[in-house]
């Protein structure tokens, strides 16, 4: 089965509206990549927001003022094999369709990313429908693709005053650490054609502080997505966003003169209280991914 990074990069590779400078890592390059050249390079257009808001473009998911966005009911070509995997959704923003014991009084709810959700495969193919026939009582499935450990924290706290469980299963996996530093998702993952990767909560940290923040969606309503449209509104509130440094950090790895984005990175590491010395590690590369897993680990903690 394809994992999600490869449904995404296999997506990726069809997409006719790729930012330049996103295509452009691992490559050598003799100028430097600055934040609001990055930044120009990413913005949408209106008629991508327009299509995603409007005309399901963008289909694997629906804008959320609360979580950055959850998924709507759909067929995707994504499974074992190719085949169509359906997804469907109860009311409401409901959890993910129970199956199995649907009508019984439910003790079980799950929390996470996509391996929660259990992207490419259908309704009753998921772990928490496996596990439901095993106990004989359904299991509420909350999980949604892409979300950062944060993003489904949020989740629980609203879900559990609603509907609460007995037990909770909070899965935590790989990026999902990374994801929580996010404030715009298409600044570190390239949007393609069916997802925009949107902005979303996050957290800012600090920890040599023991220091964290919690953030809102940049963009709380439908109309103000059309914001990242417009680069001086872009650069005024993300010129200063921690992942936009590892980005722009990353994509100056192989550049002629890397001292400078050593001397940027520094910098940056010390703004948000990053212990972890840059110049400490060979390369830029190495640096810049030393200093992001710092900060996302202690995001979760």
């Amino acid at each position: 089965m394809r994992s999600r990074r490869t449904f995404i990069k296999q997506s990726l590779a069809t997409s006719a509206s790729l930012p330049i400078l996103h295509t452009l890592k691992g490559q050598h390059r003799e100028s430097t990549v600055t934040s609001e050249s990055y930044l120009r390079s990413i913005l949408y257009t209106r008629e991508e927001v327009r299509a995603w808001l409007e005309d399901g473009a963008f289909p694997f998911a629906r804008y959320s003022s609360e979580f950055g966005w959850l998924l709507p009911d759909g067929y995707f070509k994504d499974g074992v094999d190719d085949s169509i995997s359906k997804y469907t959704y109860e009311p409401n923003d409901g959890p993910r369709q129970r199956i199995h014991y649907a009508d019984l009084p439910c003790r079980i709810n799950t929390y996470g990313d996509s391996f929660t959700q259990c992207h490419q495969v259908s309704d009753g193919e998921t772990w928490q429908e496996v596990l439901a026939a095993h106990l004989q009582e359904p299991i509420r499935n909350f999980g949604i693709g892409g979300w950062s450990v944060y993003q489904a924290y949020l989740r629980m706290l609203k879900e559990e005053k609603e509907t609460p469980a007995d037990v909770i299963i909070f899965n935590i996996y790989d990026d999902d650490h990374f994801r929580n530093l996010d404030s715009w998702r298409n600044i570190r993952v390239n949007k393609h054609e069916r997802f925009t990767e949107p902005p979303l909560p996050h957290l800012v940290v600090n920890p040599a502080k023991g220091a964290f923040k919690e953030m809102p969606n940049p963009c709380p309503t439908e109309e103000s997505l059309y914001n990242l449209c417009d680069y001086n509104w872009v650069r005024n509130r993300f010129k200063n966003d921690f992942a936009l440094g590892i980005e722009v950090a990353h994509l100056n790895a192989e550049s002629a003169n890397p001292r400078k984005d050593y001397s940027d990175l520094l910098d940056l590491a010390t703004t948000h209280g990053i212990r972890t010395r840059a110049d400490d590690y060979p390369t830029l590369e190495k640096a810049a991914d030393a200093l992001h897993q710092e900060a996302a680990l202690f995001s979760t903690s």
